[in-house]
């Protein structure tokens, strides 16, 4: 897939030929040529892998071009992109962060699939189970079994037996996802995410919001890592239904885009710097990032290049939250609205540092009448109307006494 822009380099040395972007997605770093477009979008001419080597499409390229993009991808700090780190690419001494995903469809989500076949048992109609969470199966009546590291199993008949197992346990996945326990597990998981999102959309605080496109979704790999250019091709919108709200935080800055790309960097899976308590795929395209900024709500679809806006993702957007948005050199750049003189007064409160111009303008705007726009209201047409019968009434009066010789 596309990568999202993170900001170019400065190429004043290169030919006017060239002006290279860099995009990460999560198999490395995309380079594009901004000066040459294909299918009305920019021509990726090289590649960095996360092992920092370095692929040219471009059989053309100078080798001044060639040696900059050498340079990036060699680079072990992300001066060029704003950010601490640069996703995807630790130090090579670095230890990558394990992550764990927790998945509550799983009879027991802290023993992955993966560790039952690392154990040495292979067999997909059966689930793993650590001992502590067999015993409690068990006791509700579930048909527990031993697994054995040379691929064999056994029914336990009595919970010792699973308590001094000295290995995993397991369920067959027919037995568990036909019982109550399991529909209970995906019930308690799916209020979680609406308390969360009622939290991120009406909690008061300023919130952010990952969804991803849920697992369940029929033929979602028609749209899943998908752009917007190829989801309105195939006749698809992007549609809350077919989202979850996977992870939710707290927003420091006010600024639109800045806030956008620091999610999109943070949630990565190779960033050394990524939530300890993020537990899903990184971040990336088809996702949708909603900023929830002193209850002025906005929502953004993680596009190939930079994020497209979503005026009505939720249906709680609001019209301040929907920031302008320009093109700039391939991306999409918010520019929110002036601050009012209330936000200002809380940044004051908060013991932060306001501008004078800001707090002039502000002032300024709430003071200066509104604009009629369109027709006018139902109050306004009376007012009108009351004006237009006290005009003529005052014209009939001086008629009548110039009739009557008193002028």
């Amino acid at each position: 897939m596309d990568d999202k822009t993170f900001d170019t380099l400065p190429e004043s040395e290169m030919s006017k030929d060239y002006e290279l972007g860099y995009g990460f997605l999560g198999n490395g770093i995309t380079v594009w040529n901004k000066a040459e477009e294909v299918d009305g979008d920019y021509k990726t001419v090289a590649h960095i892998s996360t092992e920092r080597e370095v692929t040219v499409y471009d059989k053309d390229m100078p080798d001044a071009v060639r040696e900059k993009i050498e340079a990036v991808a060699q680079s072990p700090d992300t001066w060029a992109f704003g950010f601490k780190s640069l996703p995807g690419m630790p130090p090579p001494e670095a230890e990558k962060p394990k992550v764990t995903e927790l998945d509550m469809s799983l009879p027991d989500p802290l023993t992955k699939i993966e560790a039952m076949n690392d154990y040495g048992y292979a067999y997909d109609a059966m689930l793993p189970l650590s001992n502590l969470r067999a015993v409690e199966l068990f006791d509700t009546g579930h048909p527990v079994y031993l697994l054995y590291p040379d691929n064999t199993e056994a029914m336990a008949v009595d919970r010792d037996e699973i308590r001094f197992h000295d290995g995993l346990c397991g369920i067959e996945r027919d037995d568990w996802e036909r019982s109550p326990v399991y529909a209970a597990q995906l019930a308690v998981a799916e209020r979680a995410q609406e308390r969360r999102e009622a939290d991120l959309l009406y909690g008061g605080e300023n919130k952010f919001g990952i969804y991803q496109i849920a697992d369940g979704i029929d033929e979602a790999r028609n749209f899943r890592f998908a752009p917007m250019r190829e989801l309105e091709a195939l006749g698809l919108s992007v549609d809350r239904a077919n989202y979850e709200l996977i992870y939710t935080g707290d927003l420091a800055i006010r600024d639109t885009q800045t806030n956008l790309h620091k999610i999109y960097a943070d949630f990565q899976g190779e960033n050394p710097e990524r939530p300890a308590d993020y537990t899903f795929p990184s971040v990336s395209v088809s996702d949708v990032i909603v900023l929830n900024w002193r209850g002025n709500i906005s929502s953004h679809f993680v596009d190939s290049v930079g994020f497209k806006e979503l005026p009505s993702f939720t249906g709680n957007e609001t019209e301040a939250g929907r920031f302008q948005n320009d093109h700039v050199a391939g991306i999409t750049v918010s520019t929110p609205p002036p601050p009012t003189v209330a936000e200002l007064e809380a940044d004051v409160k908060a013991g932060k540092a306001i501008s004078l111009m800001d707090l002039s303008k502000a002032v300024n705007a709430e003071r200066r009448p509104p604009v009629s726009k369109g027709k006018p209201s139902l109050l306004g047409r009376l007012d009108e109307a009351k004006k237009q019968v006290e005009q003529n009434r005052q014209s009939a009066a001086v008629g009548n006494k110039k009739e009557m010789g008193y002028e």
